[in-house]
C-alpha cells in the first residue's frame, strides 16, 4: 500500500505532460497566400522554397523583396505600360526583354525601362551583375511607362530593391511574388476606361456590358 501513491502520481504527470506536447502542435503550416518562388524559368533564386514569410534571416542568406502585384486578368493595353509591367510582376525577364527590345510606344531605351529589366534580372535571374544598372537608374523618370499607378509600384519596387542590395551586397534575394486571381488594383482602374471599341480606341463613358461584343454581326 506504501507504493501506491507515488506510482499514482507518477501516472499522472505523465498523462499532463503528453497532454503539453500535443498542444504544441498546432502552429504554422498554412502558407502565405500571394507568395512564391520563381516558377517556370528554373533560373530563380531559392527556387527550392515554397511560400513563407520572409527568407533566411541574416548571414549570406539575405531575405526576400516583395514584388510588384500580379493579375492574371490585368489588361493588356495600352502599351506600352501593362505588356511591359505585367511581364515584370509574372518574373518574365525573357519576355520583358522581348517586349522592350520590339517596343515603339517610346518606353523602349529609357532609364526606367533599363531599371525595370536590370531589377529583373538581378532578382528573378540571379545576375548579380545587373546590380549597377538598378542603382543607376533607380531615379528615372517612369512617364515613359504611361501609367501613374503601375509607375508607382515599379518605382517603389526599385527603391526597395537597391535598399535590400545595399543591405545585402553579397547575399542572394528570394522573390516574394504577390499574385492575385483577378485583377490588381491598377488593373481594376485601368479596365472600364481603356477597353477598345469597335472602332479600335479606347471607350470613354459607355460601360463594357453596353459595347457590342466582337462575335456580334449586323441583324
Amino acid at each position: 500500500m506504501a507504493w501506491g501513491r507515488p506510482v499514482a502520481l507518477l501516472v499522472l504527470a505523465g498523462v499532463l505532460a503528453g497532454c503539453g506536447a500535443t498542444n504544441d502542435s498546432s502552429g504554422s503550416g498554412t502558407p502565405e497566400i500571394g507568395t512564391s518562388t520563381p516558377g517556370g524559368q528554373g533560373s530563380g533564386p531559392g527556387s527550392g522554397n515554397t511560400g513563407g514569410n520572409t527568407g533566411g534571416g541574416g548571414g549570406q542568406g539575405g531575405g526576400s523583396l516583395a514584388w510588384v502585384p500580379f493579375g492574371p486578368k490585368d489588361p493588356q493595353f495600352p502599351t506600352p505600360s501593362w505588356p511591359a509591367y505585367n511581364a515584370l510582376a509574372a518574373g518574365k525577364c525573357p519576355e520583358l526583354q522581348d517586349y522592350l527590345s520590339h517596343d515603339t510606344g517610346g518606353l523602349q531605351g529609357t532609364g526606367i525601362a533599363t531599371a525595370m529589366l536590370a531589377v529583373c534580372r538581378a532578382a528573378v535571374d540571379g545576375d548579380t551583375a545587373q546590380w549597377p544598372a538598378v542603382e543607376q537608374n533607380v531615379g528615372a523618370d517612369p512617364a515613359p511607362l504611361g501609367n501613374d499607378c503601375l509607375a508607382a509600384l515599379v518605382t517603389d519596387l526599385l527603391a526597395r530593391a537597391v535598399a535590400w542590395h545595399q543591405a545585402h551586397p553579397a547575399g542572394k534575394v528570394t522573390v516574394q511574388y504577390r499574385r492575385t486571381t483577378g485583377q490588381t488594383q491598377c488593373g481594376q482602374a485601368e479596365a472600364p476606361s481603356t477597353e477598345p471599341t469597335d472602332e479600335g480606341s479606347p471607350g470613354s463613358s459607355s460601360s463594357p456590358e453596353s459595347v457590342p461584343g466582337p462575335s456580334e454581326s449586323p441583324g
